[in-house]
């Protein structure tokens, strides 16, 4: 596996997924030590940003055995001088993981800074790890989960990454968390959305 794109669901950071994460990195074909990355943008914007990027730090070295560089991205207030050392840190990436956050938030300060070209890079050689909230960016459409959950908007898309189409010529929206039961007493399968929206989506 030198060149994949890898999605999950939810649970990135859970024991059950600590071999698949130890395998994907072993099958990186370097011939240098792999340069590991995590890009924070999903849940830059989020109070606790400091803390969740620590936690997935501490994770992949102590559970996965791994130490992993940490590329900060998380929001478009940046200077010229950090933009162009986050863009050379993701391009340097043999694997690159994104995860928890928002993928509207994610998808907004990736597309006005460009950094999608950076994502096909890291493709050209090496394994593009998005989880949860990036996972819905990677496919030719996402579901705003907030906006429509929380906010209340109408169902609508967004336009995805696409990079799905690009580099496996899968035309698809990804929707993680499809058998999440945390309402109990209402629908939050299909990302949090129900099944009533997503067949609006849908249709």
């Amino acid at each position: 596996m030198s060149r994949a794109i890898v999605v999950m669901g939810s649970g990135e950071t859970s024991p059950t997924m600590v071999t698949p994460h130890q395998r994907m990195i072993s099958d990186l074909k370097t011939t240098k030590d792999p340069v590991l990355s995590i890009l924070d943008t999903p849940f830059g914007f989020q109070e606790n940003a400091d803390v969740l990027t620590s936690k997935l730090s501490e994770y992949f070295e102590l559970s996965v055995g791994k130490s992993v560089g940490i590329i900060s991205l998380r929001n478009t207030h940046i200077s010229s001088a950090d933009l162009a050392n986050a863009v050379n840190a993701i391009r340097d990436s043999d694997w690159l993981f994104a995860g928890p956050g928002s993928p509207s938030y994610a998808l907004n300060v990736w597309r006005e800074l460009g950094i999608t070209p950076h994502f096909n890079e890291v493709l050209s050689r090496g394994i593009l790890t998005f989880a949860s909230a990036a996972a819905l960016t990677v496919g030719s459409h996402t579901i705003p989960v907030y906006e429509m959950y929380k906010v209340g908007q109408d169902p609508h898309w967004l336009t995805g990454l696409n990079l799905l189409e690009q580099h496996t010529g899968m035309s698809a929206a990804v929707v993680p968390h499809f058998d999440n039961n945390e309402g109990a007493n209402h629908d939050t399968r299909f990302c949090y959305i129900g099944e009533k929206r997503l067949r609006v989506l849908e249709s």
